[in-house]
């Protein structure tokens, strides 16, 4: 199964021509817009990794960061951000991000972090793994 791709940006535009781009590249894509401020990811949604907006000053990015944390804990998120927005990107770094990627970017350096995030996601999950398996391994030892 192709790992799923949740694109969320303010600006439609850029959000349609990124996810045309990612698809030509065979990647299951799903877009969600901050539209009027609000984060409205479709119900049921599950995406590997997220790329989220953070090129607009305010407080709605964080908002929407914490709603995709709140709605996809699993998922890697990648900040899009701006050259002049650089305290916001590592706000967002400390607020659960995995990466940031700045505007313009080639679409090959996107596509390199999008890989490196479904491998830090897939090395969380081989560690949980583990970590529960040691836990029920356990359970019996001090009885």
């Amino acid at each position: 199964m192709r790992p799923i791709i949740l694109i969320v940006l303010q600006d439609s535009f850029f959000l349609e021509t990124l996810a045309d781009k990612l698809r030509q590249r065979k990647m299951s894509v799903l877009t969600a817009d901050i539209g009027h401020g609000v984060l409205e990811i479709p119900s049921g949604t599950h995406a590997d990794v997220v790329l989220l907006d953070a090129r607009y000053k305010g407080k709605g990015t964080m908002q929407a960061l914490s709603s995709v944390k709140r709605e996809q804990p699993d998922a890697e998120i990648i900040l899009i951000s701006s050259p002049d927005n650089i305290s916001l990107s590592m706000q967002g770094m400390r607020e659960g991000a995995s990466d940031d990627i700045t505007v313009p970017f080639d679409i090959d350096t996107l596509i390199e972090k999008v890989r490196e995030a479904l491998a830090r996601k897939k090395t969380r999950s081989k560690t949980r793994g583990k970590h529960s398996i040691l836990k029920r391994g356990n359970q019996g030892i001090n009885k």
